[in-house]
């Protein structure tokens, strides 16, 4: 770290020197213009292109090979995306495999904001046509939250009814989706620290969004798995039993009161929470045990239910835990 002095020039005014050797990589000269950004610690951005210029991560060029496999190429997609690169470039020697074509068809209807702009045999352009501060992180934790609510309420219903709940797979995918944008939101902001200030949030507070983004993509994860078993579990009453049991645990309700302990900063009401989750995991005991005398396919199913909600209360004690620390900042 190098420090200035502040000079006071014309009776009212401060100067202070800039690096030469920075002023000489960013190929600035004199009456050139810079840009100020104040960041949210109290701290002073000097930027050397301004916010409408052209920024360190305008483009991303993926070079497509022959023998490609098309999971990378879309896992490249997705990477770039997080990275915060405005437009996406693949850029092939030859014909493109249809497959990569569909690959970046696949990645626009999934990412946020995202369009393919030109297309040929060899060259795909995916740009994105969003402003990354439209959306607020807190609407996008918000919304998540509650495609877990009911995802988690649809599929209690569909228990009780002895049977697995339909469509679950389009509310994990929005989740994904959503979760994408705010780890793509992470990135830009910690370059572009005006952001912070423009959309109310502090860096932490986008920190600890973005790592409880991702502990809510994974109880999504494990709600679509929880359904999934229900279709192994072919005995009606052991289906209603699990219904009771997790009710009585109360899994959507403790979900629901960590993120409310989050999003209100109530280090009080976490630690509550906490103590009531840990409460409920014993209620993991007892779904182990309706599996007992039933088929081993229907036994197996109980097993890999419960650990999905033991994972999913776990969760939400992580997110309780997260929510202590942020309301010491």
């Amino acid at each position: 770290m190098e420090s200035r002095k502040l000079q006071m020039t014309g009776g009212s005014s401060y100067i202070v020197t800039l690096p030469k050797e920075w002023i000489e990589s960013c190929n600035l000269k004199k009456n050139d213009t810079v840009y100020l950004e104040n960041g949210t610690d109290g701290s002073l951005i000097i930027n050397s292109r301004g916010d409408s210029g052209p920024r360190a991560k305008d483009r991303r060029r993926i070079e497509v090979t022959d023998d490609m496999d098309t999971d990378l190429a879309y896992r490249l997609l997705v990477g770039s995306y997080m990275a915060g690169y405005d437009t996406i470039e693949l850029i092939s020697k030859t014909d493109m495999d249809p497959s990569i074509s569909n690959a970046a068809e696949d990645f626009t209807q999934t990412s946020i904001g995202f369009e393919i702009l030109e297309e040929d045999g060899r060259n795909i352009v995916i740009k994105d046509l969003m402003d990354p501060a439209e959306m607020r992180p807190r609407k996008s934790l918000d919304r998540m939250r509650i495609l877990v609510r009911n995802m988690i309420a649809e599929t209690l219903a569909a228990l009780k009814e002895g049977r697995s709940a339909p469509d679950l797979d389009k509310r994990d995918r929005d989740i994904d989706r959503l979760d994408w944008l705010i780890a793509r939101q992470n990135h830009i902001f910690q370059s572009r620290p005006a952001l912070y200030r423009k959309i109310g949030i502090s860096p932490e507070e986008m920190t600890d969004f973005y790592i409880v983004s991702r502990i809510i993509e994974r109880i999504g994860d494990h709600v679509v798995s929880m359904n999934g078993y229900l279709a192994n579990v072919d005995d009606p009453k052991a289906l209603s039993a699990i219904a009771g049991i997790v009710e009585d645990m109360g899994l959507a309700s403790l979900f629901l009161e960590s993120m409310d302990t989050l999003m209100g900063k109530d280090a009080v009401a976490a630690n509550d929470c906490i103590g009531r989750c840990r409460t409920a995991l014993e209620g993991i005991v007892k779904l182990h045990s309706v599996g007992t005398g039933l088929a081993a396919d229907s036994a197996v199913a109980v097993s890999m239910l419960s650990s999905n909600v033991k994972r999913i209360i776990e969760y939400s004690i992580d997110i309780a835990e997260i929510a202590i620390n942020s309301a010491m900042d």
